[in-house]
């Protein structure tokens, strides 16, 4: 995902990653912290962890872009398409 943001947007220094737990890895934050890009991304839980929740205020605006895209999704009957690779 971030190669895909880092070849379509130009990228400011200290600009933040915001993403899903499911992205939460060694490799992702030090490929983000070795250009300045901030990770914010809340930690994936196990059964030993729970998840825990970022504490950046900009986490919560990732929530605007999941209803765009589920009102998207209803409005062009999109729902139940997937994108295989």
């Amino acid at each position: 995902m971030y190669n895909k943001v880092k070849k379509n947007f130009v990228l400011q220094y200290g600009a933040k990653f915001l993403a899903d737990a499911q992205y939460h890895s060694s490799k992702i934050y030090m490929q983000l912290r070795y250009v300045d890009i901030l990770p914010v991304i809340p930690r994936n839980g196990n059964r030993y962890l729970k998840t825990i929740e970022s504490k950046d205020p900009e986490y919560g605006k990732r929530w605007a872009v999941e209803r765009l895209f589920s009102a998207l999704k209803e409005m062009f009957s999109l729902a139940k398409n997937r994108l295989s690779v």
